[in-house]
């Protein structure tokens, strides 16, 4: 790290820090850290005074809780909060809650005071945001972590761009330098997979990329000799940072991402690459002082579409052109790349996949980014910069000590508050189910054979709704307003907690740990089976991609999107699509199916939706057919109206009517079905209620049966609601859905198999 930039870093940690010990039983031992690490107390000097302006603002809020971020998103004020607790915890918002700051200021000096000054910063800025991520800071929604974090930022900037010119404190100068850098074809690079082991392969290629995306971060922060403060945040295969505007910086950054291009394209091909784009800023833009703010992000995306159009050199194009099948070349049996296949017919980038896989689905292993490739180790082909190449290995702590490993840096997936200060914090959604006797990963076949009913894999995507405009008008309000410190404070949190949502917590919601005496949901009305059958193929900052057995994958989204909704106060929602497939369906196609429920879900009005099963030829009154999907509703009509309303009606009266002389069951629902779905797909037909009735009363008790008064009852309820349900358009719909959901769910394997 550059030595200027260590020492203001550093500065700035414990300059701040000291407004939190300050006047508690804690500040003698704070004081005597300070000393250790030779960072005394002194004056507020012009830099600090003009990045607390940019940074914290003027508005103070001196609570022992801090405002939910997410309240800035509504028209009501600071009303919910969180309290002092650790980054791990997995926090929903509250009017109230208990006051945990003593606790964190001694859990952060427990630890801080063993470590050596000589292990440089970095340690103590891991152990702040395990620490200090929810501590407020005596500002709006401003937590001291992440005070820390952007005043660090800010300070670098300043400290950097002052050795090119004289720093004046002036709001109007361009020092500050605006960084985006992604990575594109990620869907064709993850998705493009079949055959035996597909979906260990799919979370390992997932998996990559994460890693990637962080690697490629740190990397780019090293070639410049700068800490991971300046990185505001990464979500999506999409990472931010805030740079000093120099000719060094901008040359650096230029010849970094082209190299990284090159390397990709050696190394992978052109299914994967890099794309990125910056802009000059002034302290005045991100403060919003003119309303510039998010001009400033409209002026990087469109550099960033810029540049994706040219993201190749001439030389590589005429190089791309050039290219001719080498001798011996085949698709691989996975991905389909043309090249010299291994024994098991497999590309070089695949049997890497495969054979890694197992070691990347162990969460007790760190990963490490090595110099050289360790024998006998499995391992996956990074870029460095310099078209340089480093390895991935998962391994052991142990491992990962040993001299021979060689390791650049250290990654821990999803850490608890105790673990390795020296390694960066990799969040991950990557939750898989096992049997209790198993640690691999199942297949697919597995998941949709544990399936309740009807054999089928379920597959669900989903992203959040609306927000682009979430950040760019719904954020704009508050950062309008003066005094609130600069746009990045709050688009950085925001973004924050979206990845602690869709990364972290996930994977708790899907072992059933929902949360704030929240109770796992249940598409049967009995006792949810827990941890769900599902895996995570991909979860990103706003985004994710389940597979899992089908009823589960249904549940598992209703609990996804009622925890969500607790989760942003109510002020943020997602739409999803939810794919039933046979086990052996090619993946691709089922992404494209999902995707395409997914866009249903999202054409309801408000969006807010959930679209199931697949899209069906309608026609419509004017004799046009297109493809819809009859299955989309809003999130709470599916659940009070299909499910607890229509499936619970249905569930109730069979569960009571199954021992029937007269054997009533699924053949009679399933004509009714039939019949009900001809309606709604050609709304030009009659109701024909005499046809209605003859089938509903093929489901009346026969006369052996006619003496249990309670199965009369019963029935007339049944067919009473039955009828009304027919006559109207919504609730025959919601009919039809519910008829499919009971008759997947009590289908037997055998019936199946008869097929």
């Amino acid at each position: 790290m550059n030595e200027t930039v260590a020492e203001q870093t550093a500065q700035q940690f414990f300059r701040i820090l000291d407004s939190v010990y300050r006047g508690t039983e804690s500040a003698p031992r704070f004081t005597a850290l300070r000393g250790k690490w030779n960072c005394p107390v002194g004056e507020a000097g012009s830099k600090d005074a003009f990045a607390d302006e940019l940074v914290a603002g003027s508005v103070r809020e001196d609570t022992p809780l801090i405002s939910c971020i997410f309240d800035a998103l509504s028209d009501r004020k600071a009303t919910t909060h969180y309290p002092a607790a650790t980054a791990d915890r997995f926090l929903y918002p509250s009017a109230e809650g208990k006051d945990e700051r003593q606790q964190r200021r001694t859990d952060f000096l427990d630890r801080a005071e063993t470590i050596s000054p000589d292990k440089g910063i970095s340690p103590l800025l891991e152990l702040a945001r395990q620490q200090f991520y929810y501590y407020p800071s005596g500002y709006r929604s401003l937590s001291v972590y992440e005070r820390i974090h952007l005043t660090c930022c800010i300070v670098n900037c300043i400290a950097l761009w002052e050795q090119e010119q004289p720093f004046s404190a002036q709001k109007n100068a361009n020092c500050f330098l605006l960084v985006s850098g992604g990575i594109s074809g990620i869907q064709d690079f993850i998705y493009t997979v079949s055959g035996k082991g597909a979906l260990k392969t799919l979370r390992s290629r997932s998996f990559y990329i994460d890693v990637l995306m962080e690697h490629l971060v740190d990397e780019l922060l090293e070639c410049l000799g700068l800490p991971r403060v300046q990185m505001l945040y990464t979500g999506g295969g999409q990472g931010y940072f805030l740079l000093p505007n120099t000719a060094e910086v901008r040359v650096a950054v230029d010849r970094f991402y082209g190299e990284i291009n090159e390397w990709l394209l050696r190394n992978i091909g052109v299914s994967l690459s890099v794309g990125y784009g910056y802009v000059p800023c002034t302290a005045d833009q991100l403060l919003n002082s003119s309303g510039e703010y998010n001009s400033l992000f409209a002026a990087l995306s469109a550099c960033l579409v810029q540049k994706k159009y040219s993201k190749y050199t001439a030389d590589q194009l005429i190089q791309l052109n050039k290219q001719e099948p080498a001798e011996n070349e085949r698709e691989c049996r996975v991905c389909a790349t043309s090249d010299r296949l291994d024994n098991e017919g497999l590309c070089s980038v695949c049997g890497d996949f495969i054979r890694i896989s197992s070691a990347l689905m162990d969460p007790t292993r760190v990963i490490a980014i090595c110099r050289s490739e360790l024998p006998e180790k499995p391992s996956l082909k990074l870029p460095a910069s310099g078209e340089k190449t480093v390895y991935l290995h998962a391994l052991s702590s142990n491992e990962a000590a040993h001299p021979a490993a060689s390791v650049i840096r250290l990654y821990h997936q999803n850490p608890q508050e105790g673990t390795d200060l020296n390694a960066i914090p990799l969040y991950l959604g990557n939750y898989f189910y096992c049997e209790k006797e198993q640690k691999e990963m199942p297949d697919f076949n597995e998941l949709a054979g544990w399936s309740q009913g009807i054999s089928r894999l379920g597959v669900l995507r989903a992203d959040i709704d609306n927000l682009g405009s979430t950040f760019s008008q719904r954020l704009n309000g508050v950062i309008q307003e003066k005094g609130t410190g600069c746009g990045l404070r709050w688009t950085d949190e925001l973004s924050r907690q979206l990845t602690l949502f869709f990364k972290l917590n996930i994977n708790r919601i899907l072992k059933g740990e929902l949360g704030d005496k929240k109770t796992p949901f249940s598409l049967t009305g009995t006792e949810p089976e827990l941890p769900r059958k599902v895996v995570v193929v991909y979860s990103g900052g706003d985004d994710m991609f389940l597979a899992g057995s089908w009823n589960h994958i249904i549940e598992v989204a209703v609990d996804l999107y009622r925890c969500f909704q607790a989760y942003t106060g109510k002020t943020l929602t997602f739409s999803a699509g939810i794919g039933l497939f046979p086990s052996k369906y090619p993946i691709r196609a089922m992404a494209l199916e999902t995707e395409t429920l997914e866009e249903n879900a999202k054409n309801l009005d408000g969006k807010n939706g959930v679209a199931l099963f697949g899209c069906q030829t309608v026609t419509n009154a004017e004799g046009r057919s297109s493809q819809q999907c009859l299955s989309c509703y809003h999130w709470e009509e599916l659940v009070e109206q299909v499910i607890e309303s229509k499936l619970r009606a249905i569930q109730e009266y069979f569960a009571l009517a199954q021992n029937l002389a007269s054997g009533k069951g699924n053949s009679f629902l399933f004509n009714l079905y039939q019949y009900l779905t001809a309606l709604e797909q050609d709304p030009s037909q009659s109701i024909n209620i005499a046809r209605f009735a003859y089938l509903l009363a093929r489901l009346e008790p026969s006369s052996k049966d006619s003496k249990d008064k309670e199965i009369i009852e019963q029935y007339k309820a049944f067919s009473q609601n039955m009828y009304h349900w027919m006559m109207n358009p919504t609730d025959r719909r919601q009919l039809i859905t519910a008829m499919q959901l009971y008759m997947y769910l009590t289908r037997t394997k055998e019936a199946e198999g008869s097929e």
